[in-house]
């Protein structure tokens, strides 16, 4: 029979049990099995799940399964600038994602958990940093790590992102998306000539900092669309201007509307004579 994903695997919980029958345990033995029923549960969803897409927004990681969680770190990380590539499932060497930036590399693993993070993933992680020649190691998880973990983790060296850590990762990336975007409005400005009917503007997009064409109508002073490279919905106001075309002296810059005008002066113009 399945154990149900809605459990909570609380070593605990599963340490009151145990007294209860004056049962013997070890408590790294007890969560690294936790560890691995949760593993196993995470595999089934990802066989149920193969074939569906999700929308999924950033910040929005607890209801995602272990295996959607996995590339909604990839998207993460693509988005902090890192160039991602996913593992596959089986023969990954404990690395779910290798990340490159700057010339470094790195090795994720990634941890949907409901409980504590245990010591099996920091092992796994180190084992994959030898493994692929790493730079840097990160375990990153929605929930927390055991002590035990974290002591690991600072003798080996790799980096440890929680729940916490994780989220005011996003806040900050969002924040940064945002003030990119209302600079990005306060740029643009428009100057088209008497009878378009549309300007072609460059968008920068705040979003995964790509620019793109877009045909703005005349007489609109914003837009609304998405972006082609990431899908992103952008919404705007501009400053739009009109402009007529003129015709300028060289002689002494006078501007006149028409080309016949702007000749005509410059055979009388006192500049020239000068």
């Amino acid at each position: 029979m399945r154990i149900p994903l809605k459990i909570t695997y609380n070593f605990d919980l599963i340490s009151k049990l145990l007294d209860k029958f004056e049962l013997d345990y070890d408590k790294d033995e007890v969560e690294e099995l936790i560890e691995e029923v949760q593993e196993e549960i995470g595999l089934e969803e990802f066989e149920e799940d193969l074939g569906s897409t999700q929308n999924i927004e950033i910040g929005d990681f607890e209801k995602l399964t272990g295996y959607e969680f996995e590339g909604y770190l990839k998207g993460l990380f693509d988005l902090l600038g890192y160039t991602v590539i996913e593992t596959s499932l089986s023969g990954d060497q404990g690395a779910d994602l290798i990340a490159s930036k700057d010339g470094q590399k790195t090795v994720v693993q990634a941890k949907k958990y409901s409980g504590k993070v245990a010591n099996k993933a920091i092992q796994e992680i180190s084992a994959a940093q030898r493994h692929y020649k790493a730079d840097k190691a990160i375990v990153v998880t929605n929930s927390s790590f055991t002590k035990s973990a974290i002591d690991l983790a600072l003798s080996n060296d790799v980096e440890l992102w929680d729940g916490k850590k994780l989220k005011d990762i996003i806040r900050e990336l969002r924040s940064k998306k945002k003030e990119k975007h209302l600079e990005a409005q306060k740029a643009m400005t428009l100057n088209f000539k008497d009878g378009e009917k549309f300007v072609k503007i460059n968008i920068p997009c705040p979003f995964c900092e790509e620019n793109f064409d877009y045909d703005l109508e005349i007489g609109k002073n914003s837009f609304e669309t998405s972006c082609p490279n990431c899908g992103s919905e952008i919404a705007s106001k501009v400053n739009v201007k009109s402009t007529s075309r003129t015709w300028s002296c060289e002689f002494c810059g006078k501007e006149f509307d028409t080309k016949e005008k702007a000749e005509k002066h410059e055979k009388t113009c006192r500049s020239r004579k000068k």
